[in-house]
């Protein structure tokens, strides 16, 4: 007669090899799905300005942020790091924004050059929740957008191209005196350029 170690032993391996077919077809439990943002910049990490008149405001570029993941999120939008002839416009500012999820957020930014060469600045874009995507690990929660745009014309050096959208700007663009804004001085010359031209006051 097998002794009662043999049998306890025996039916021990018949749970054992048991168990898996047993609970096969009863419902597991899980825990709650975790919802994890995951954004996207539209354009990308680039935002190139066309070459703008010096003094002219350009139209403002769009950089956009999206959440393609499953969950609201937060980023931080830094402000203009570098040249300060970029600046955000419109109702969008730097700072703490929410993006639900599928939604995105948009900025728009300007550049008015102030001299005739190249001017560029950085936007720092940080995820306080979630994370950015198609990208390597160290790259997870941040981005940086380089922001670049060239000033042309303004051929005597007076910060105001010629034209600016095709109407003029500089009426005078071979003379630094003559600006918009300048202090208007009885000369005969319009130093102002608003078409004034005050006669020379005689002694």
């Amino acid at each position: 007669m097998p002794s009662i170690k043999l049998v306890h032993w025996a039916l021990c391996c018949v749970l054992f090899l048991a168990i898996p077919f047993l609970t096969a077809g009863c419902p597991q439990e899980t825990g709650p799905t975790e919802l994890f943002p995951e954004y996207a910049l539209d354009p990308g990490t680039a935002l190139q300005f066309a070459s703008s008149g010096v003094g002219c405001a350009s139209d403002p570029l769009v950089l956009e942020i999206e959440n393609r993941g499953a969950g609201t999120g937060s980023v931080q939008v830094g402000v203009i790091e570098g040249d300060q002839e970029f600046a955000f416009v419109g109702d969008k500012l730097p700072g703490q924004h929410d993006i639900a999820s599928d939604g995105s957020i948009r900025f728009e930014i300007a550049f008015t050059p102030s001299g005739a060469h190249a001017h560029a600045a950085t936007i720092r874009v940080q995820a306080l929740e979630g994370q950015f995507g198609e990208t390597t690990q160290d790259q997870f929660w941040s981005r940086i957008i380089d922001v670049s745009g060239e000033g042309a014309g303004d051929e005597d050096g007076d910060g105001f191209a010629a034209e600016c959208g095709g109407e003029e700007l500089d009426c005078d663009d071979s003379d630094p005196t003559a600006y918009p804004g300048a202090e208007e001085i009885c000369d005969g010359i319009d130093t102002t350029a608003t078409g004034s031209r005050r006669r020379r006051r005689r002694g």
